[in-house]
Order: structure tokens, then sequence, then C-alpha cells
């Protein structure tokens, strides 16, 4: 809730600056605009007669045609964004206070809701990721907890959202595949307190005693002597390696999780095939994929690598903050490799840092890792614990049983013999399990916000959070106005990146950078970050559309020429 309350404040001080930082905003605008109206996917900002739909494979923001129907303004998709990013954390705080407590469970939700990834996102405008990450969220948290279905779903609708995401879907594919094959080397082991939160239990929930634990170590070890003698009667001992692995293999394939994650990489890949080499080249003026050309590196500077500059290094740092570090213990961090793959493959200097939208996807994936992996970490330092104070004991509860045998007291006095799981409890006792487990939590989450918030402070929302903005005079914003209101509806109308998306309902919009040589245009608006003139305006317009042209407004560098 309270990030929510921070992206709407944001974005409607970003909305009344009458700018914008690229043209997405009035694309995405436009193309809802076309939707409410039933109409093909035609965005002239991106080029006259451009059929989106050859651009980037996103038919799921058409579920977002209702809410925009009822308020026509870029402003609508602002918001609409800020609250699907709000409600996205809400699956990861309250999946982190259930496995590991109330106070990791703030922090991490902290970390999500007020890190560079969704910050920056916001401060890029709205994108179609908008519907990625909520999806995201619920989906991975719908697997943790085994409700294998529901996250096929939510998982599964990706695809729609964006192409490269069939990639991500993939890729968790892949994990939920690891999980299974680690589930089949953990029973081989008789290993119970080393799982994971693929439907495991919690972390905030096992402070028992001492003594249980141990009571419970001495359980796995006999399962793990009994999984022992029956591989070994089953003609698959331990020093066979080769088909050892190959069975582990076997196994976690024809597990319920291992198929789960077979169909996810086949959906997956499949779609993602389809949109680039089908779709989207079918709907493409050039009947291509139009940004193959932005893989591979940037033309005549070697320099540039897949980790160089150092600007993408710095990203993994916060990468790698943002997993709480823990989190590279978990499966689903696999899931992160395909974007930040595409992204340092990339030649546009955009994809490689933490600004803009293209780390929003990476944070339900890293928040619910970290959750995953402290868990992962805390249960392992468990278990290290338990079998260090369980060989501790054995030689005293030999010791004890052989004066049993003679008759003697036990050290209590009390004649009752001393048995080895009462000696090792007593040692254990002072052991508190669930306070190692909470420190890894807090530890983690601490580690993961820190690295949220020193992120945020380099983007235009943290530096607008510190008091650092930009503000408009009371005549600027008067004149922004009275420009909008001289347009009014019903034109075919080309303007600057700052104005478009204000323009849009109920105009025909292109953009003045690619629109030259429309005839149909018959006004042309500039905002004063274009630094145009009335008469250089009529000039401009006069050389790019033809014709003569007239200053129908000129105030406060906001410009409105149109065609005589």
């Amino acid at each position: 809730m309270a990030a929510t309350v921070l992206y709407v404040a944001f974005s409607l001080y970003q909305w009344g600056l009458y700018s914008a930082p690229s043209w997405d905003l009035g694309i995405f605008t436009q193309l809802l605009d076309r939707y409410a109206h039933f109409q093909a996917p035609i965005v002239n900002i991106k080029g006259p007669g451009f059929n989106l739909w050859g651009d980037h494979f996103h038919p799921l923001l058409a579920v977002l045609t209702p809410i925009f129907a009822l308020a026509p303004s870029g402003l609508t998709l602002l918001i609409t964004q800020d609250v699907l990013f709000g409600l996205s954390v809400v699956p990861i705080a309250d999946y982190a206070r259930r496995k590991l407590g109330t106070w990791p469970a703030v922090l991490i939700g902290a970390g999500a809701g007020l890190g560079w990834g969704l910050t920056s996102a916001v401060a890029a405008q709205f994108h179609e990721i908008a519907l990625a990450v909520p999806l995201l969220a619920f989906g991975l948290m719908h697997l943790l907890d085994g409700h294998r279905r529901t996250a096929a779903v939510e998982l599964g609708l990706l695809v729609f959202v964006k192409e490269d995401l069939g990639l991500t879907v993939a890729a968790i594919g892949g994990a939920a595949i690891l999980e299974a094959w680690l589930r089949v080397g953990r029973r081989a082991r008789g290993d119970t307190a080393g799982g994971s939160a693929f439907a495991g239990s919690t972390l905030a929930g096992s402070a028992r005693s001492g003594s249980a634990h141990v009571s419970n170590n001495r359980v796995s070890n006999a399962n793990a002597s009994n999984t022992r003698a029956k591989n070994a009667s089953t003609g698959h001992p331990a020093g066979n390696p080769v088909r050892s692995a190959w069975r582990r293999i076997v196994t976690a394939l024809d597990s319920r999780l291992g198929i789960f994650g077979l169909r996810l990489i086949l959906w997956g890949i499949v779609w993602f095939a389809l949109t680039i080499l089908v779709i989207l080249p079918a709907f493409n003026v050039g009947g291509q994929w139009d940004y193959t050309g932005r893989l591979g590196s940037v033309a005549g500077q070697p320099e540039y690598g897949f980790f160089a500059p150092s600007e993408k290094l710095l990203t993994l740092v916060y990468l790698l903050a943002a997993l709480g570090v823990v989190g590279l213990r978990s499966p689903l961090a696999l899931a992160l490799i395909p974007t930040m793959l595409w992204r340092f493959a990339g030649n546009v200097s955009a994809y490689w840092g933490i600004q803009w939208h293209y780390s929003a996807v990476l944070v339900p994936i890293s928040a619910l890792a970290l959750v995953d992996g402290a868990m992962r970490t805390a249960r392992a330092l468990e278990a290290r614990r338990l079998r260090r104070a369980t060989r501790a004991n054995a030689p005293a509860s030999t010791a004890a049983r052989v004066t049993q045998t003679a008759g003697a007291p036990s050290a209590s006095g009390t004649g009752t013999p001393t048995t080895a799981a009462g000696g090792a409890g007593r040692a254990a006792s002072s052991y508190r399990p669930h306070r190692a487990q909470a420190a890894c939590a807090s530890l983690a989450a601490t580690v993961a916000l820190v690295g949220a918030v020193v992120g945020t402070s380099q983007n235009t929302l943290g530096q607008w959070a510190r008091g650092y903005s930009t503000t408009l005079s009371a005549e600027q914003r008067s004149a922004a106005g009275e420009l909008l209101a001289k347009v009014g509806t019903g034109k075919s109308i080309a303007a600057d990146i700052y104005l478009m998306a204000y323009l849009v309902p109920g105009n025909t919009v292109y953009w003045t950078g690619n629109s030259q040589g429309t005839r149909v245009v018959s006004a042309v608006a500039f905002g004063p970050q274009s630094l145009m003139s009335g008469d250089g305006a009529a000039n401009w317009a006069a050389t790019n559309y033809g014709g003569t042209w007239h200053v129908a407004y000129n105030d406060e560098g906001y410009v409105l020429v149109e065609r005589d």
C-alpha cells in the first residue's frame, strides 16, 4: 500500500510536468485508445500506419481497455501501472512472512517495493511489463506453495505480455526441474533438514526444542542408512556415479514437479519462437522481428563486451544485493538469466544499467529467491550444527550405555539410564535454531533493502523523494493547458515526445521525429524542451509537411502551428 501511494504521487508529479522521458507513454496511450474504439492497433506515433503488433508481442494489454475507456488518458496508464506494481509486493511480503517471520518480511517487502527495479520502471512511465510483474509475483508464490495449476496459468500468461518472457517462463520450468532433481538427491541421502521453500515448511514456525531436532536428525540418519541399503540391494550402489546420476535425472523428470517444469519449458520456448519467427514478422512492415539488430557488440567499439562497460558489473552487484546473496542458493535464480543475457548481449546502453524499466521483472524473482535461499541456508547451517552436536556427544553416550550395563546409577542420581538421545538433547538444549534462522533471513533481507534504497536514490523517483525535483511555474502550467485546449479534438497533429501522450485522446497523433512528408498533418505542437520559436516551428512544419503554416499559439515555450 505504501509503495503504491509513493508511485502514484510520483506519477502525478511527473504528469504535471507536461514532459516524458521517452515516446513510450504516447505509444501505449495511442494503442489503448485504438483498443477502446475497437480499432486495429495502428500506432502512428511509432510510424505512419505502423501496426504495433509487429513491434512487441503484448496482446494481454487488451485487458486494460475497459479501464482506459472509462478515463482515456496517459495518466490512467501511469496509475494503473502503479497499482499493479504495488499489488506485486503483496504476495512477496505475505510469502516471506509465512516462511521467515514478520521482521524479515517487512524488510523484503520494503526492498521490493522501494527498490530500483520498480521505482526505475515507474520513472520510465508505462510499459507492457506492468502486467508481467504481478503475474510473476503471484505465479512464483503459488509455485513455491505447491499450487502448480494456479501457477501454470499465471506464469503461462507471461508469454502474452512480451515475447522475451517466453524464455523467462522456460527458465522457471528449468528451476522447477532443478528443484525436483535436488529433492531426489535429498531423499537418497535421507536428508530432511536441507529442504527448500518449494511447498516446504516454514522457518518462522520452527522454534522446537533442541532434543526434538536431535531426534529428527537421528531419524534422518536412520533414513539415510535405509536408503543406502536399498540402493545397494537394487543394484544402484553409490560407487556407480554415472548410473546413479542418470537414475536421479530420470526420477526427477518423472516427478510431478519435473513434469510441470518440462511443460513450462515447452510452453515458453514454443511461444518465444512463434512470436519472433511468425507473429511479429507477419505484422511488421519489414517482415521481420525488429530487435534482432539490437543484439551483438556495439558497432565500431570492440571495448564494449558482454561484461563491459563497468556499468554492467555494477548492475550485477545491485542484483546480487537484491538476492541478499543467499538467493543464489535458490533454483529460482535461474529465472533471472534470460533477461540478463539479452540485456548484456544488447548494444543499447539503456539495457545495461538499473535505470529504465528493464529490471522490473527481476524484482519478484529475486525477492522470492531470497526467501527460498534464506530457508536453504538456515536449514543447512542448522543441520551442520546438529551433526556436530551429535558427534560431540557420541563418546558420552557410549560411556553411558556401558555404565547402564554395569548397573551403575545415572549421572542424575536417580538410577535412570542415560541415553544417547538424552545426552545429545541436553547438549543441544542451549542452541536455539530459530534464532540462527531469523538472523540469517534478517541479514539477507537487510542487504537487499540497503541495495534497493541505494539504487533508487540514483533514479528520478529517488531524486524527487529527496527533494531534488523540477517544477513548472504557474505561467508554464497555464500555457501548457491553453495549448491543449487550443488543439481540442479531431485533429491530425504531430508533436514532440513531451506532448504526445497528452494529445492522443480524440486526435490522430504523429511524432515529429518520424512523420516528415505526412500530408494529413494539419497541426504541429512543441513543448519548451524542443526550444522552438513560433516562426521557427512554422518554417519547420512547412519544410517537413509542405504548404504554408501560421502560429496559432506561442507562450512560455509551448508552440502550436497550424496549416493555412
